[in-house]
């Protein structure tokens, strides 16, 4: 008799394997190690049980696909699907029936929407939900571009994620979303008592910025903008300073020191800080997304999160008859 080539039928996964595997997975994800002896110890496993579990997991039995690069010392995508598998099995093990315990809501946000408009909301947001169901709430937020981003809330790694808005959905057809803050203007910050020109009198009396006058100022902004719609930025004159940074916060930072005035989009500026419209120049509004699974129901944190946010709902565009 021929003998037939049968499939061996796959095993579950203990909690033991996925406490593992959170755990290289994280410093995998995190850190730069250099050998997968010192993920091993970075984890707290010896190298031979490391190798071992984690050759199990990768068996037939398992899952049954590489997920460890070995050479770079990074996850492999569907590494990734199973480190956020992990996560979301363990939050659930950890939270027991008939205790008290706090959630943790994961989420993922664009440095950019992350320093202008998603922090200036999490103080309200953590003492909303405490009055609300009398818990508290950790949140851990993960940051990076916007593929990043969106790759994260794809294979579950976030409940829902902040970014940019794509011209079109049909590249992440696994995912919705809904509009934030589509009014969002730049503006030209100054420190509380005002630098130069930039001062407390000439805000008061509704002084405009030109284009022209940010050439005789220390100025500061990030370089996305300076590429995008500030790429037409006069050179600075003699006796001034272009400061670049990568991020909102650390034009803030500058401002704050004194080391220059800041362009930053209208939103999460500090209360005391001066700030000056745009005159000569018309910028287009900034459009940020919350991201979310299409068909997925958001965790109760994550719906109280976005009600404090709070979004625009998409519009469908009506055509009108002509006359």
């Amino acid at each position: 008799m021929r003998k037939t080539a049968t499939k061996r039928k796959k095993s579950d996964i203990t909690i033991a394997e996925l406490v593992f595997f959170e755990k290289i997975g994280s410093i995998l994800s995190s850190s730069s190690c250099r050998s997968m002896l010192q993920v091993a110890l970075a984890a707290g496993f010896t190298n031979a049980h490391s190798h071992n579990a984690l050759a199990k997991l990768e068996g037939q039995q398992r899952f049954g696909k590489p997920l460890v690069d070995r050479k770079r010392f990074s996850l492999t995508k569907d590494g990734e699907e199973v480190l956020a598998y992990a996560r979301r099995v363990l939050d659930s093990y950890r939270l027991r029936p008939l205790q008290s315990s706090r959630v943790t809501l994961r989420v993922a946000a664009t440095n950019r929407i992350l320093t202008t408009l998603l922090s200036s909301f999490i103080p309200q947001f953590i003492q909303t939900y405490r009055d609300q169901t009398g818990t508290d709430i950790d949140i851990e937020i993960l940051e990076s571009s916007f593929d990043q981003v969106l790759r994260w809330l794809e294979i579950g790694e976030v409940e829902m994620a902040f970014g940019g808005v794509t011209i079109t959905s049909d590249s992440h057809p696994k995912l919705d979303l809904d509009l934030l803050g589509t009014n969002l203007g730049m503006v030209l910050v100054a420190p509380p008592k005002g630098l130069g020109s930039f001062s407390i009198r000439n805000r008061n009396e509704g002084m405009k910025v030109s284009f022209k006058s940010l050439e005789s100022t220390n100025l500061c902004l990030i370089r996305r903008d300076l590429r995008g719609e500030f790429k037409n930025l006069p050179h600075p004159a003699e006796g001034c300073t272009r400061i670049v940074v990568d991020n909102y916060s650390s034009v803030i930072a500058m401002v704050r020191a004194r080391a220059a005035v800041g362009i930053v989009i209208n939103c999460g500026i500090p209360a005391d800080f001066l700030k000056f419209e745009f005159a000569d120049m018309s910028l287009s509004a900034q459009k940020f997304a919350l991201w979310y699974r299409k068909g997925y129901e958001l965790l109760d944190a994550a719906k109280a999160l976005k009600e404090t946010v709070g979004v625009a709902k998409k519009k469908t565009k009506s055509v009108m008859p002509r006359k």
